[in-house]
């Protein structure tokens, strides 16, 4: 099903709390269409906690649809706004995430601030990123100096709006550059 949320949306929409918890998510599907006004996610929209993903698909034959309307805050298409660790193995992705508020920042994969160390393993993603400027990305926005990634397959293409229109975004700069690329390549 389509999922709207009027701050926060995703499969868990919001996970509230003084202490960070361990979510996992394990050989799930999110196949509908996420909208929210401040944080989106198809599994996770927003909040404190350190998040597992095994096995799970995003979209299937058919991408789905990740927005978010009203926040200048840094989403993702898989994990919207996460507080807490974050590893992903063994996933399929396929989605398109549109991030309409100007200064927004969206990821096709995961956002957010305050995340100490991630890993994506054995993880295909396909779809595009619409943000205003050059603020799409197309595994996360984040520099982490402990990212660790092992057989990722990105097949991304970032956009941005041109008289309200999304086109390729052909000077976008992400930060999946300061890894080691030709690594990526390979895998």
């Amino acid at each position: 099903a389509d999922i709207y949320g009027d701050r926060s949306a995703g499969f868990l929409a919001k996970a509230d709390g003084e202490t960070v918890g361990n979510i996992l998510f394990e050989y799930c599907a999110s196949l509908g269409n996420i909208d929210a006004k401040y944080s989106a996610g198809a599994f996770f929209g927003s909040g404190k906690s350190n998040i597992e993903m095994y096995g799970c698909v995003v979209g299937g034959d058919e991408p789905i649809t990740v927005s978010v309307s009203s926040a200048d805050v840094e989403t993702g298409g898989v994990i919207g706004n996460a507080k807490g660790d974050i590893d992903i193995n063994a996933s399929y992705f396929n989605l398109d995430v549109i991030s309409n508020k100007e200064n927004a920042i969206a990821s096709l994969i995961f956002g957010g601030a305050n995340v100490s160390s991630a890993s994506v393993k054995s993880v295909f993603a396909s779809g595009n990123v619409i943000a205003s400027g050059n603020n799409a990305y197309r595994l996360t926005s984040l520099s982490l100096d402990s990212l660790s990634l092992d057989t990722v397959l990105l097949n991304v293409t970032l956009k941005t709006y041109i008289d309200g229109v999304a086109v390729e975004n052909l000077d976008a700069v992400d930060t999946i550059e300061k890894l080691d690329i030709l690594a990526l390549d390979e895998e």
